[in-house]
């Protein structure tokens, strides 16, 4: 009877060691090799976080939380008040430069100046010999019905060369204003300019 119940006890002890190896066993392989889940397809966002490549205020919001949106719909507008004030100083400074660019391009050269005071002196040169020619005849008038035709015709030159003289000196002192008024222009482009005008018109002299 003894010897039955160690036996039994025997057995018992056999089967509770092969269950409990049993159960590690199977326990380390989950454990070591578990099992790949492989899958493909599109997941579809709920919510999305955008942002705006330029900052500023909100003005107005077209659309409430969770409300389906198409790609390019307009979600929100952006106060642009000093942006369009930006611009507006941009073209401002754009025409004043154009102006200034305008006003060096109409700027007599050193050269056309120096043209005009020559015409002036070669004017008034032609009156003074003109002149002079007309007082030697009056002198020489001895005969004044011979010398009436030629005293004409030189005080006709006289005339046309105190013309030439007027147009010349309107010419030049067109010219010289001009200089004056880009003396006076304050912009960078016509100080410039002037500079270079009074250099030249210097190396000229």
């Amino acid at each position: 009877m003894k010897k039955i119940l160690i036996l039994l006890i025997f057995i018992a002890l056999v089967a509770g060691g092969y269950y409990w190896y049993a159960n590690y066993y199977a326990a380390d392989v989950i454990a070591e090799e578990p099992g790949a889940i492989i899958g493909s397809g599109m997941i579809e966002a709920k919510t999305i976080a955008i942002t705006s490549q330029t900052g500023g205020r909100i003005v107005a919001v077209y659309g409430r939380e969770g409300d389906e949106v198409e790609a390019g719909a307009v979600l929100l507008k952006l106060d642009d008040s000093l942006l369009q004030a930006q611009r507006l100083e941009l073209e401002a400074a754009i025409d004043t430069a154009r102006a200034n660019l305008d006003a060096a391009k109409a700027t007599p050269r050193p050269s056309d100046i120096a043209a005009a005071e020559a015409a002036v002196a070669q004017a008034r040169t032609q009156k003074e010999g003109a002149y002079r020619v007309w007082r030697q005849m009056l002198r020489a008038s001895e005969e004044p019905q011979e010398l009436l035709i030629p005293i004409q015709n030189v005080q006709a030159q006289i005339r046309q060369a105190q013309k030439q003289v007027e147009a010349a000196e309107v010419a030049l002192k067109a010219a010289t204003i001009q200089e004056q008024d880009a003396a006076r222009d304050q912009s960078a482009v016509g100080k410039v300019q002037y500079q270079i005008a009074q250099k030249q018109r210097q190396a000229a002299k």
